[in-house]
Formats: structure tokens, C-alpha cells, sequence
């Protein structure tokens, strides 16, 4: 039934879906209704007093609501309602669930909770699936949401951690959640795979068992929201033990045929050492029951002769390994107390985190991931000796370093100095000895150099888009292109003749030898360098045309990152 009822006549819903929204969203919609009116009627349901309480649009609810106490709209304004009467609550909260889901989607949350409320009620996952256009699939990895605990929830509506850590710690005990959690109260941000792979690395899967899953007695741990979905057995020792009776029984049904069984319970099988049987050759059946649980049978092989050297003496007999009396996982924790130990300290000495930090870069040394790549812009004019100031200032900067470190490097002298730079040194000890010899300020210039090195352009075969940090940093500095390059035969090569008469005309060189006009490509790259390179010379006299040369610059050449692809004149 369609009706209206006066604002004042509303009530807000009791347990709407949604738990947050947007406020700027809300207000938009308020000036929405105030301009065109409220296009969707509410959904309402008599309560008692003569009110109405709101069923579904609890945002269109808040819209008027900001109206009216902005007094935009009177307490006795208009609302257009569908009236729902004789419904039960179990109906009532399905009609809100779809309103919410189907209009503007709900916060993951929310939606999880709204799912799980529903499903709570007897609803079939298939038919709220089909109303409210979610697939079933994601209806259960929601669902899984929901039992997260309310500190949990709460991260993913303030937006402290993603959706897909959200579903990682769906695999978590409320207990554990709360640990990872505190976590960021010390800014430190959590990753989904890592916390996955935490929680799962030492629980056998599902799919991996042999034996009949009825027999198994604990919990399981459900992966919803891996590519396909992972059961994992909770108690290993149970898994385990299940596993070797059910290998055992495999193994005693084949003794019984008469053939030969052997049980390899080593992380690998040398499955070269066995073969196919020839005719009426007898074979038997091997086991790979590895230390993870995963079994593999591969029948009907025969067992080749190999000399006992080809494996290092390592056959069959060799006992199993040892079980490590430390997990991967109480390692991992261990090295990190450790590391952000050190890292702390460190911090605490900056002496020694600039030496640190210099051998790290300088070396490359196990354990940091830092892997320096020297920029190509480097190797390009390593290609074209004495194009470039810059290049010069660099290598002899890079060279002096090399001499006050003491280092040899591993490539031969004949490479660039910052080159070898790169390359200096294999062994840590003598890393650090040569730069604890080092004073304050050339550390710091090791330090500034090496990264240094490594830092150009994004792209070296087109225009610089402006958004890069390269473009972005131009801005900062008021640099002279031609104090460190001059217009060379190199640039020059690379022009069209028509192009090489109109760098003539605009650089005055033209004027200044009027036959550029009519010579060839060949006479034009060579009279125009000739050309740069003098009026270039510090303390040369120039004429008005000649000064044009000085500064002529190549829209190519120019840091402030041009708006459109420009020719190179």
C-alpha cells in the first residue's frame, strides 16, 4: 500500500543493515531531495503511537532528516511510503538487506552481518543469493566476515586494514586477531599473504589426506577466500597419525600380491633410481610418505642398479630428517625481534647507520633487500666520452671514492669509475673497513652518490610524462642545460637536413655563414658543432647572433617537461 505521512511521523530503522555511512554522500542526497523531491517512496511498517518506523531507505531517513534540521523542510513535510503490513521480522530484514545491497553497496561489514542475520533465520543461502543478485560464493566469504572479532570489524570500517587482510584474519582465533592487531597501534601495516601463509604453513590440507575424514576428531580451519577452497586439518599430530595407518594399510595390501613395497618418508624420492619393468621383470611399489603428509603411490617399478658414488653415498637406507626443533614460523619470529633490534639501534647511532646504510648499497650483501641498478642514462654517454660535464663531474667524483676506500673492484680498470663502484669489493669485511675509514662528509657523499646513480628519467625513449618524481624534482632546481652539454655531432646526426637549416636560422649560425643554406646534411652537422662548440668558450667575444648560440637549446634538451611531443628545434 502507497501512501504519505508527515516527517514527523517517521522513526528510525531498529536494525538497519548498514552501520556507516558517508556523510558528504548524505548531504548530496539531501540536496537532491530538496530540489526534485524524494523519487523512492520508503519502506515503513506501523508501529505503536501512529508512528512509522522506517524499513528500508534509512539514507533517503537521514537526507530528510539533514533537511530538516537545516530547516530546509517542516516537520509536517510530505513523505511518499509503502506501507508493509502483517510481516514478519525475519521478512522485514530481508527487504532491508536487498534494498541496501541492491541500491549502494553496503560495507563489507555490514554486508557480512546483514548475510549472516538472514541466514540465522532459516533463510536458504540460494534464495537470498537469487533476491539480492550476490553469488552464493560470496555470500559465504562474507558470511566469514561476520564472525571476525568486533576489534576486527572495527579496523575494516575506520579503514585501518583492507578487505583482504580482513579475509585473512578470518582464519585467525579471536585471540590471535587481537595480537596481529596491535600491530598497527605501532604503525606497522599487516599483508594479507603474509598472515595466510603464517596461519596455514603449518596445517596439512584437507585435500591431501588418504584416509576417511570421519575418522578425524578435531576442527578444521576453512580457507574461503584462497582460489579454490582449502580445508586444513587444526591438529596435526591427529592428521598425522591417520595418515601413517592408512600408508601402512596400503603398504600390507601389496605385500599381500607378493611384490616388494618400499615407504620413503624423505622430504624427496630419486624416482630416477627406479624404472619400468621389461617383460615378466618383477616389480614392486614405492610410497612417498613426505614429513608434510602429502602421499604419493607410483606401482609396478623395479629398482636400478646405482653405484653408491652417483649419490654421494645417499641411498635408500639413509634415515628420515629430524624433525627442526624450532618451526619455520617461531624462526621468522625470532628474526624479526632481532632485526628490528638492530634496527633500532641503528637509529640510535647514526654514525653507524651511515655505514650501514653504505655498505648495503655499496655491496648488495645478504640479508638486505637492496639491489642498486645504475640508471642507462649513464651507460648511454659512457658511449660518447666527453659529451657531458655532468658525466665527467660524476665518474671523477665516483673515482675519488674508489681511491679513498681502497677497494679493488671486480671489473677491470678499464671500466667507467662508477662502474666499478657498483662492483667494488665482494667480501664485507674489507666493505666496512674501508669505509670506516672514511670521515663524515665523504660517507655521506658515498651514500648520496650511490643512490644517486641509480635516479633519471622514466623514460629514456620519449617525452617525460609530468607526473614522475624526475619532472616533479626539475622544478626545484634553475638548471643551465648548456653549461653541461653542447650541441654535438651526435645530437646533430639525428636531424632531418630541413631540420638542421632551421637549427641554422635559429641559433644565428646562419648569418654567420650564409653557404649553411645550400650544404649538404653531411657540411650542416659538421659546420653547425663547429659552430656551438666556439661560441660555447667562456671567454670568446659574441656578436648579437653569436649569443644566440650560447643559449641555443634543443625542446628536447629543456628540464621543464613540455606540454606536447616538441621537434627538436
Amino acid at each position: 500500500m502507497t501512501t504519505s505521512v508527515p516527517f514527523s511521523a517517521l522513526v528510525a530503522p531498529k536494525d538497519n543493515p548498514r552501520h556507516s555511512y558517508d556523510k558528504k554522500a548524505i548531504e548530496g542526497l539531501a540536496q537532491s531531495i530538496k530540489k526534485d523531491g524524494l523519487i523512492h517512496n520508503l519502506t515503513v511498517r506501523l508501529v505503536s503511537g501512529g508512528k512509522y518506523q522506517v524499513v528500508a531507505g534509512k539514507r533517503r531517513f537521514l537526507a530528510l532528516q539533514h533537511l530538516n534540521r537545516k530547516g530546509e523542510i517542516e516537520r509536517s513535510y510530505k513523505v511518499p511510503v509503502r506501507l508493509n503490513k502483517n510481516v514478519s521480522a525475519g521478512d522485514l530484514d530481508r527487504v532491508a538487506t536487498v534494498e541496501n545491497v541492491q541500491r549502494e553497496p553496503l560495507d563489507s561489514i555490514d554486508e557480512a552481518e546483514a548475510f549472516a542475520k538472514l541466514l540465522g533465520r532459516g533463510e536458504k543461502i540460494e534464495d537470498v543469493s537469487a533476491e539480492t543478485g550476490v553469488s552464493v560464493q560470496t555470500i559465504k566469504r562474507r558470511v566469514a566476515l561476520a564472525d571476525l572479532a568486533p576489534e576486527a570489524k572495527a579496523a575494516v570500517r575506520e579503514k585501518k586494514i583492507s578487505l583482504s587482510v580482513a579475509e585473512a584474519l578470518t582464519l585467525a582465533s579471536a585471540a590471535q586477531q587481537k595480537t596481529w592487531l596491535k600491530d598497527l597501534k605501532h604503525g606497522v601495516g599487516l599483508d594479507a599473504r603474509y598472515l595466510r601463509s603464517m596461519l596455514l604453513e603449518e596445517k596439512p590440507s584437507a585435500a591431501t589426506a588418504i584416509f576417511p575424514l570421519e575418522k578425524y576428531q578435531g576442527t578444521y580451519t576453512r580457507d574461503l577466500f584462497a582460489e579454490k577452497d582449502a580445508t586444513y586439518f587444526d591438529d596435526r599430530e591427529q592428521f598425522m597419525t591417520l595418515q601413517k595407518e592408512a600408508v601402512d594399510k596400503i603398504a600390507e595390501e601389496h605385500r599381500k600380491t607378493g611384490v616388494w613395497v618400499e615407504v620413503v618418508t624423505e622430504h624427496h624420492v630419486s624416482w630416477w633410481q627406479y624404472r619400468e619393468p621389461k617383460k615378466k621383470e618383477a616389480s614392486g611399489v614405492v610410497i612417498h610418505f613426505a614429513p608434510t603428509g602429502r602421499v604419493e603411490v607410483r606401482k609396478s617399478l623395479v629398482r636400478q642398479q646405482v653405484d653408491p658414488k652417483a649419490t654421494n653415498g645417499k641411498g635408500r637406507d639413509k634415515k628420515p630428517k629430524e624433525r627442526p626443533a624450532v618451526s619455520k614460523a617461531t624462526y621468522r619470529y625470532a628474526n624479526a625481534h632481532k632485526t628490528l633490534a638492530m634496527q633500532m639501534a641503528l637509529m640510535e647511532n647514526p654514525r653507524k647507520a651511515k655505514e650501514a646504510a653504505a655498505v648495503l648499497l655499496l655491496n648488495g650483501c645478504p640479508g638486505a633487500a637492496i639491489n642498486l641498478k645504475a640508471h642507462e642514462a649513464l651507460r648511454e654517454l659512457a658511449r660518447h666520452p666527453g659529451s657531458s660535464n655532468a658525466y665527467e663531474l660524476i665518474d671523477t667524483c665516483a673515482r675519488k671514492l674508489l681511491g679513498k676506500l681502497g677497494l679493488r673492484s671486480q671489473i677491470g680498470e678499464e671500466a667507467p669509475s662508477w662502474v666499478r663502484l657498483h662492483h667494488a669489493g665482494a667480501d664485507w669485511t674489507q666493505v666496512i673497513s674501508g669505509i670506516r675509514s672514511l670521515n663524515g662528509v665523504e660517507l655521506d657523499a658515498l651514500i648520496a652518490l650511490l643512490v644517486i646513480l641509480c635516479f633519471g628519467t622514466q623514460r629514456m625513449e620519449g617525452v617525460e610524462p609530468e607526473d614522475t618524481f624526475f619532472s616533479g624534482l626539475t622544478k626545484d632546481f634553475t638548471l643551465d642545460m648548456r653549461k653541461v652539454w653542447t650541441p654535438d655531432e651526435v645530437f646533430l646526426k639525428g636531424l632531418r637536413r630541413d631540420e638542421l637549416v632551421q637549427v641554422a636560422t635559429n641559433s644565428g649560425a646562419l648569418r654567420k655563414q650564409p653557404k649553411l643554406g645550400t650544404a649538404s646534411k653531411k657540411e650542416l652537422v659538421s659546420g653547425l658543432a663547429g659552430y656551438f662548440k666556439r661560441t660555447a668558450e667562456p671567454k670568446a667575444s659574441l656578436d648579437e647572433d653569436e649569443q644566440k648560440g650560447r643559449a641555443w637549446l634543443p625542446a628536447c634538451m629543456q628540464l621543464c617537461v613540455p606540454s606536447v611531443e616538441a621537434k627538436p628545434t
